[in-house]
C-alpha cells in the first residue's frame, strides 16, 4: 500500500519495474491515490534489437531467462487491459544511445536480473559468451567504446470511472 492519502497525487510513474508488479493490486492502489483524471506513466529503456549485435546479444541472454517477468513477455499489458479504472494506454518510444566502455558493456548485460542471479558456473559462462560475442562482432570487436542503442517506451494512461 502507498503511504499516501486517497486522491492526493496527480501523477504516478513507474520505470523499469512495472513487469514485477501485481499488476491489478497495483493498479487498485493507484487508482485509489489519484486524483480523477490523473495520470499514470510507465517507462521502459529496451535495448534495439534491430541493430545485428544487439539483438545476438539478447539471444544470448533469452538462454537464460526462467520466464520471470519482463516487459518484452507483454504479461504486465495483458493485466493492464484486463484492469478497469484506467483508460486504454497510450505510447511512444525515443531512440538514444548509451556509450560506454566493454568493461561498462559487459556489466550491463551481466546485470540483468535473470543473469546476476545465476549460480557461479552459468553466470561464468553467460559473462564468457556475451564477452566472446562483444570481442568477435564487427561493431564491437577493438572498440574502445560501444554504443548501446535503445528505445525509451513510454506509456501513459489515465484516471476513469472507479474500478469495479
Amino acid at each position: 500500500m502507498l503511504p499516501l492519502r486517497d486522491s492526493s497525487v496527480d501523477a504516478v510513474v513507474a520505470a523499469q519495474a512495472f513487469h514485477w508488479f501485481d499488476i491489478p493490486r497495483a493498479m487498485d492502489e493507484m487508482h485509489r491515490v489519484l486524483r480523477p483524471g490523473g495520470t499514470v506513466g510507465l517507462l521502459w529503456n529496451v535495448r534495439d534489437e534491430s541493430v545485428d549485435w544487439v539483438r545476438r546479444a539478447t539471444e544470448i541472454l533469452d538462454r537464460y531467462d526462467a520466464r520471470g517477468p519482463r516487459y518484452r513477455h507483454g504479461a504486465w499489458r495483458e493485466a493492464w487491459n484486463r484492469t478497469p479504472g484506467f483508460a486504454p494506454l497510450e505510447g511512444q518510444s525515443f531512440p538514444f544511445v548509451q556509450r560506454m566502455d566493454r568493461a561498462a558493456a559487459l556489466d550491463r548485460f551481466t546485470s540483468v536480473s535473470f543473469i546476476a542471479s545465476l549460480d557461479e558456473t552459468r553466470f561464468a559462462e553467460a559473462e564468457a559468451t556475451l564477452k566472446g560475442l562483444l570481442d568477435t562482432h564487427p561493431e564491437t570487436a577493438r572498440r574502445s567504446e560501444i554504443e548501446l542503442p535503445y528505445q525509451c517506451e513510454i506509456y501513459i494512461s489515465r484516471w476513469t470511472a472507479p474500478p469495479g
